[in-house]
């Protein structure tokens, strides 16, 4: 597999990648924290509402922005590869 000749030239920046999972969390919890300034006697109305398409993709620009965040980190720890070969001579 070619993973296997696969090293990093600065792999301390790999450690960058742990705080994703830590941004994450926090975007979650803050938007499961979230409410409403209106407070209605019954919710059974809003029920039947179908969610817009900007409510089915509000947290695209957030997806994108960590897959953005962890290629940088990988690519910061300029990750190379390497062939060996060997030259066989016959006749």
């Amino acid at each position: 597999m070619w993973t296997s000749n696969l090293t990093f030239a600065n792999p301390e920046f790999l450690y960058g990648l742990t705080v994703i999972p830590l941004i994450v969390f926090w975007y979650a919890r803050r938007h499961r924290a979230a409410t409403s300034d209106i407070r209605f006697s019954s919710l059974l109305p809003f029920n039947q509402l179908k969610p817009s398409l900007k409510e089915r993709v509000r947290h695209i620009p957030f997806i994108l922005r960590m897959v953005v965040i962890a290629m940088l980190l990988v690519g910061f720890a300029r990750p190379r590869t390497s062939s060996q070969g060997e030259n066989v001579y016959a006749e």
